[in-house]
């Protein structure tokens, strides 16, 4: 019974006039004509349920006829009445509001998904189209940041990662893992590469004793992350089937602008 007390602010023990007197002052306060927010109406319904305990009033119908039973019967009713719908109407603001805003977020998003698609469709078309052939030779070589002219690649074969191979003529920059050796500088290459896009798909470089090598870049756009194009197209496929209401829309949205941010590190770095 304390807990109603300390609900009105009083303390145990309080007369019935101190109870009344504290109610409806903070039921001005609180009341949903005059008090907007949620908190409010939260408040004004623990007044309540607090004056009620303490006074022994029911909020049940009368069963008799006098008058001023049923006066403060729907008083009381018309009260939480108010204070439910004002609830509930503010309930529904708020989830018209988060699916307005989505609508927004999912139709600028769209504008990027459709540039995206777009983007891994010229790497589908790109991949397909018959490959370009180029003679060239290394000339340098990178690793561990260092970038130095070498007449081998002896000191690079201990490496544990990928090294980088520049080309003279073309400027191709080709990762590859210190397999092979090759006589930089004398050994005739020939780079395959795309079309479009002007990716290494693989060299062939024959040394001064006839040995030809023939290695692909250790890792490119098409060379260990060309699954990043399917798994792209594929949740792109699902975020459109997805309705606006559907809670999942938004975590494909994420997963989408994950692959496709990999992509386009991946491209424009290797």
């Amino acid at each position: 019974m304390d807990q109603y007390y300390h609900k009105l602010g009083l303390t145990p023990g309080a007369s019935k006039q101190e109870i009344k007197k504290v109610y409806r002052k903070l039921v001005k306060k609180y009341h949903p004509d005059v008090n907007k927010s949620l908190e409010a109406s939260g408040r004004f319904i623990e007044i309540h349920e607090a004056y009620h305990a303490l006074t022994g009033k029911q909020v049940s119908a009368p069963i008799h006829n006098d008058n001023s039973s049923w006066h403060d019967y729907d008083e009381e009713y018309e009260m939480r009445r108010k204070v439910w719908e004002y609830v509930k109407q503010q309930k529904q603001e708020r989830e018209q509001d988060m699916q307005d805003a989505l609508r927004k977020v999912y139709k600028s998003f769209n504008g990027i998904l459709i540039i995206a698609a777009v983007f891994n469709l010229l790497l589908i078309l790109d991949y397909a189209l018959p490959y370009q052939l180029v003679e060239d030779k290394f000339i340098k070589v990178e690793w561990m940041g260092v970038t130095e002219n070498m007449d081998d690649m002896e000191a690079f074969l201990k490496a544990d990662g990928a090294i980088t191979l520049y080309t003279a003529n073309y400027n191709y920059a080709i990762n590859v893992y210190p397999h092979v050796k090759l006589q930089i500088g004398d050994d005739d290459t020939e780079i395959t590469h795309t079309t479009l896009f002007n990716k290494v798909i693989k060299a062939t470089a024959t040394n001064y004793r006839n040995e030809v090598f023939s290695f692909q870049p250790a890792f490119s756009i098409y060379h260990g992350f060309i699954y990043l194009i399917p798994a792209f197209l594929l949740a792109a496929l699902i975020y459109f089937m997805l309705k606006y209401e559907n809670q999942n829309k938004i975590t494909f949205m994420i997963i989408i602008s994950f692959i496709v941010v990999c992509q386009l590190y991946i491209f424009f770095s290797v």
